[in-house]
């Protein structure tokens, strides 16, 4: 398995009768793990933000996007 690190990306789960709900990561071809973060939840992705954006820099640049999580 390939792990996508400092990146963020959306997971599909589904609910299986007996076993709850299960995540899948289409992005690693994997079920989802302890390695996958949930900070949002929605039905449909534009309900989470951000689904959209843009960058206006010059030539050569770099945009980095970070989340940080810490236990409350």
């Amino acid at each position: 398995m390939s792990h996508v690190i400092g990146t963020t990306h959306a997971w599909a789960e589904v609910y299986l009768p007996g076993a709850g709900w299960k995540g899948f990561d289409p992005t690693i071809g994997d079920v989802a793990g302890t390695d996958h973060i949930a900070v949002a939840v929605a039905r449909l992705p534009e309900s989470v933000p951000p689904v959209a954006g843009s960058f206006v820099g010059a030539s050569g640049s770099v945009l980095d996007v970070g989340v940080w999580v810490s236990k409350c």
